[in-house]
């Protein structure tokens, strides 16, 4: 299963701005997911990699890099299949959490948003947003958000009707 962590854009959008959007084409009609690797960072990975791996478990992501300063989910893109996305939690000693940035992963149903939530819970997490409607994003908007244990915001979110 791929982790997506960044919504799709529409090609029609992207080619408004021309078929190239960050290097990526957009294709024929066809939707672009628009990251494809990112890194949160931490100061204490062995503090950390329990809590990350109980919510990546949770949406389905697959745990497949383990090192001592890293921890790696989801799929890498190839020329031939560019449609996944890979996370990577890194230990870095001057990492700090910042409020006004947060890391968003698509859950396929609400029970994939609860289950994130109560695996953050138990594994170290704090509540930031228990799971429900946010009617105010659009109406079938589920989602759910966590502080890591060293404070970053992390959100998991269902856009289907449920």
């Amino acid at each position: 299963m791929s982790l997506e962590i960044a919504g799709r854009v529409r090609s029609a959008a992207v080619r408004r701005r021309g078929p190239h959007v960050l290097g990526v084409d957009a294709g024929q009609g066809e939707a672009m997911q628009l990251l494809d690797h990112v890194s949160i960072t931490v100061r204490d990975l062995d503090r950390c990699r329990p809590f990350y791996e109980a919510i990546m478990k949770a949406l389905g992501a697959e745990r497949v890099r383990s090192t001592a300063d890293a921890i790696g989910f989801g799929s890498r893109c190839s020329a031939a299949d560019d449609g996944h996305t890979y996370l990577t939690v890194l230990s870095s000693p001057d990492a700090g959490g910042d409020p006004g940035r947060h890391w968003c992963f698509k859950a396929t149903s609400p029970e994939a948003v609860r289950a994130f939530h109560l695996a953050g819970l138990r594994h170290g997490g704090r509540d930031d947003g228990a799971p429900g409607l946010r009617p105010h994003y659009h109406e079938h908007y589920f989602g759910a958000f966590l502080l890591d244990p060293e404070g970053n915001r992390l959100e998991a979110v269902c856009h289907r009707e449920s």
